[in-house]
């Protein structure tokens, strides 16, 4: 959960996002990701660039759609949506 904050989008959560407590904001948000599903069925993916800032990966019969937002140097993770 620790790495996964790091690379969560910190706009949704406000200017604290970007202080010292905004770390344990994109914690939580992080570790209610990793629990919503089964990430070890992504072990084996392809992905596809589908649009300027969306990807998708697909594994088996599951898809997850992602929508990044650029920084001037970096590319916080917007979104995640997971389905078949």
């Amino acid at each position: 959960a620790d790495r996964v904050s790091e690379f969560i989008d910190p706009l949704p959560y406000g200017a604290a996002a970007s202080g010292p407590g905004g770390k344990d904001v994109r914690r939580v948000a992080a570790t209610l990701l990793l629990a919503q599903h089964n990430w070890a069925t992504f072990t084996e993916f392809q992905t596809e660039k589908v649009g300027d800032t969306s990807w998708r990966v697909t594994s088996g019969g599951t898809q997850a759609q992602i929508e990044l937002r650029r920084t001037s140097d970096f590319a916080f993770v917007q979104s995640i949506q997971v389905g078949k």
